[in-house]
């Protein structure tokens, strides 16, 4: 280990310092030089003149002449005058190979000189247009270790050296300094050239970002990318394989180097996804270097090719997990590419992968733009049309929006409101219930009740109402709920003035109820008389006689019933009727009902099997008893007349949430499902043979949809059409607890109790 002084190694200090900023300055000019230029590490024409030292130095240069001795290496060479000649400087020393091979090449050996046991060192230096050798000796001691003190060369880089005074360029330092600074230089050399290469790097790295996002055209940009880093790593050939969707096939996008270039849209890759280095790079998602081609048995030499590649290196183009492409470099030569410029490719890979999907996205948003404008120019064409259209009809249309604000008031409901269009449109349609004079209190509702439910609205669903205007104009509105994939958009209300229909139906029921009333006066004349004649008050009559007597009676019972229907439909239509809404023990009213049709089916001796299933503790319902109970007469005597001998009729009574639903079976002809729904209009009759067999008007049905409506009930039918399967005829009526009436009822009771 070297024992050196606290002055020695402050002055070492210093001369790192200094060489340190000789080399770091350098190091700066490299950067602008070409990378097969070696800096020099002194500037032969720059020397500093330092003080004298006790050491020996020697300069040699080529061909071993001696340039220069320092004045201690003449005293112990004992020159005094003598020409300085390298053999004659060799001619003292043992052993003198080791001096001689020291004036040779760098390197350290120890020799004697007379009775002195020297220890020499020798370095290059450069020295005019060539080199020197610079040879330093010094004395070591009897113990063998070295005298402190030791050589370094310092130069002076704004000085130039002078062959005759070479003895004031050196100085005594620390021997391991010098050292220490040569490790530096080779340090900063390689990080020098390091930083280089990430310099040169990011340029190239920035060069491809620029071109990647300087247009959307993909196939050019790849292009421009790829001859940017074939420049940069100096490839002979490379490709862009990007992976067609839909399909399973890659196709060359953008090449270098190849004489024939890429088609518009890709040329197809003449290998699969799984051959060759290409599939290798696909299936392990990795990148790959390889010096030798043909020594590496994933490569796949294509036929009748021109190009020969022995250098190769690929990288996958990736974004996350999803695989876009592949990127290949070729070169002509063994071990072309190094690890460095894998990393350049990688990189290049990467933001190859964003600018493809950033074009990608692009290409999609773009054919989206152009679909959208596509539907919106068709949506205002056909929104202008159905405009025009809705503004043609005869009918007027009233269209809201979710909120119940007007959107739609068209050219014939003005004239049927008196309304114009700016007064209405941007409006809600409550603020216009005044005008309807208290009518459309259900519509309004209706509307009001689908917005805040606008959830559990089905397609489809439809609301039909008639409104009455304080001008006496009645209208019929029929409103709809707009939905679009299970979202509630809005309604739509068709308004129809039936003012002349109302009034015709009007003249109509009451000619018929006068005509029914005029009706009824002989019709029971007639009755009467007959009755009375059979009854033996005109004397004896023949069997003949008695016979023509009874096909009297049982038309004139006909007659009076079809006289009674007429005169109760008129009445219902004519809003005659009132009903008492009384709570009522269905049950009882069902087994009445049922003890009638079974005394019926006695008397014409008619079998049949009928049934009741009713539940114990069935609530009241709100209605008319007389009214329920000619329903319920109704419906079963159609069960009867229709249902052959040795069928069967079953009535059944439930609770369905606040209402009583009532069903009427049977086992009879049943009902066409292209009849049912005409069976509740007025003298509608089925066209079977036990319809015409059966005596009626046409009329009970009709009748008994009125009545359960007035009730605030509903009524339907469901049947197959089948012979034998029969009808089920269903209705509604609500429960009293529930009902409307029961609801006035406790408030007219509040009220008389709070007085």
């Amino acid at each position: 280990m070297l024992l050196v002084s606290s002055t020695a190694l402050g002055i070492s200090l210093i001369v790192f310092a200094v060489v340190c900023f000789v080399l770091v300055s350098q190091v700066l000019g490299m950067a602008s030089r070409s990378n097969k230029k070696k800096p020099s590490l002194i500037n032969t024409r720059n020397p500093v003149h330092l003080p004298e030292h006790e050491d020996a130095y020697i300069l040699v240069g080529s061909g071993g002449r001696v340039l220069f001795t320092n004045t201690t290496a003449r005293k112990w060479f004992e020159l005094n005058g003598k020409k300085d000649d390298l053999e004659v400087l060799a001619s003292g020393i043992q052993p003198q190979e080791s001096f001689l091979a020291l004036c040779s090449q760098e390197g350290n050996a120890r020799f004697i000189l007379g009775n002195r046991l020297l220890e020499g060192k020798s370095y290059q230096i450069p020295y005019e247009s060539n080199h020197a050798m610079v040879i330093s000796m010094r004395r070591i001691n009897n113990g063998g270790f070295i005298n402190e003190g030791s050589t370094k060369l310092q130069i002076d880089t704004n000085q130039s050296i002078d062959p005759t005074n070479l003895d004031q360029i050196f100085t005594q330092e620390d021997e391991e300094t010098w050292y220490q600074t040569r490790e530096l230089e080779r340090r900063v050399e390689e990080r020098t050239q390091q930083l280089k290469f990430e310099h040169q790097r990011a340029e190239t790295l920035l060069r491809i970002t620029t071109e990647l996002s300087s247009s959307l055209d993909y196939e050019q940009i790849l292009q421009r990318t790829l001859e940017v880093l074939s420049e940069v790593i100096e490839a002979s050939h490379a490709t862009c394989m990007v992976l067609q969707p839909g399909n399973n096939k890659l196709s060359h996008l953008a090449t270098v180097g190849y004489s024939s270039p890429v088609p518009q849209g890709g040329m197809p890759s003449m290998l699969d996804m799984d051959q060759g280095l290409v599939g290798w790079i696909i299936a392990n998602r990795k990148s790959v270097l390889i010096d030798d081609v043909l020594a590496d048995e994933r490569w796949i030499e294509l036929p009748l090719s021109w190009y020969k590649h022995r250098s190769a290196v690929g990288s996958p183009i990736m974004i996350g997990d999803e695989l876009l492409g592949v990127l290949l470099l070729y070169y002509p030569e063994v071990g072309h590419f190094s690890e460095e410029q894998l990393d350049l490719i990688q990189a290049t890979a990467n933001q190859m992968a964003v600018a493809l999907k950033n074009a990608e996205l692009f290409n999609l948003t773009r054919e989206q733009k152009e679909e959208l404008s596509i539907l919106f120019r068709d949506q205002i064409i056909e929104t202008s049309r159905t405009r025009s259209m809705l503004e043609a009809i005869a009918d007027g249309v009233l269209v809201t929006d979710q909120l119940g604000n007007i959107t739609l008031f068209n050219h014939s409901i003005e004239k049927m409101l008196e309304l114009s269009r700016e007064e209405v449109v941007g409006h809600s349609i409550e603020h216009f219930s005044e005008i309807f004079a208290g009518s459309a209190n259900s519509w309004l509702e209706t509307i009001k009740a689908w917005m805040k439910k606008s959830d559990s609205i089905r397609a489809f669903t439809t609301f039909s109402e008639q409104l009455s205007l304080k001008n006496g104009s009645v209208l019929s509105v029929s409103l709809a709920s707009v939905m679009n994939d299970g979202e509630f958009f809005g309604t739509v209300s068709v308004l129809r003035d039936i003012t002349h229909l109302i009034e015709v139906d009007r003249l109509k029921s009451e000619f018929v109820a006068t005509v029914s009333h005029e009706l009824r006066t002989p019709m029971t004349s007639i009755k009467g008389y007959v009755d009375i004649m059979l009854m033996g008050a005109a004397g004896e009559m023949s069997g003949e006689q008695i016979r023509f007597l009874e096909v009297v009676q049982q038309n004139t019972e006909r007659l009076t019933i079809l006289v009674n229907d007429l005169l109760d439909l008129s009445r219902i239509e004519a809003g005659q009727v009132k009903l008492e809404h009384l709570p009522i023990e269905l049950d009882m009213l069902i087994e009445e009902s049922m003890e009638e049709i079974q005394r019926l089916s006695r008397t014409e001796n008619k079998a049949l099997k009928m049934m009741i299933d009713i539940p114990t503790e069935l609530p009241s319902v709100a209605g008319d008893p007389d009214r329920v109970s000619q329903i319920l007469i109704n419906l079963l005597n159609n069960a009867y007349y229709y249902t052959p001998s040795d069928g069967q009729i079953k009535i059944q009574a439930r609770c369905v949430g606040e209402e009583i639903q009532v069903d009427i079976r049977d086992t009879g002809v049943g009902i066409p499902p292209n009849e049912q729904d005409r069976i509740f209009e007025r003298f509608y009759r089925g066209d079977n043979h036990m319809v015409y067999a059966s005596s009626g008007t046409g009329l009970g049905l009709s009748i008994v949809q009125k009545l359960i409506q007035m009730h605030h009930g509903r009524i339907w039918v469901q049947s197959s059409g089948i012979p034998g399967e029969g009808s089920i005829f269903s209705f509604t009526l609500p429960i009293y607890e529930h009902s409307q009436f029961a609801s006035k009822v406790r408030e007219e009771y509040a009220e008389n109790t709070n007085c």
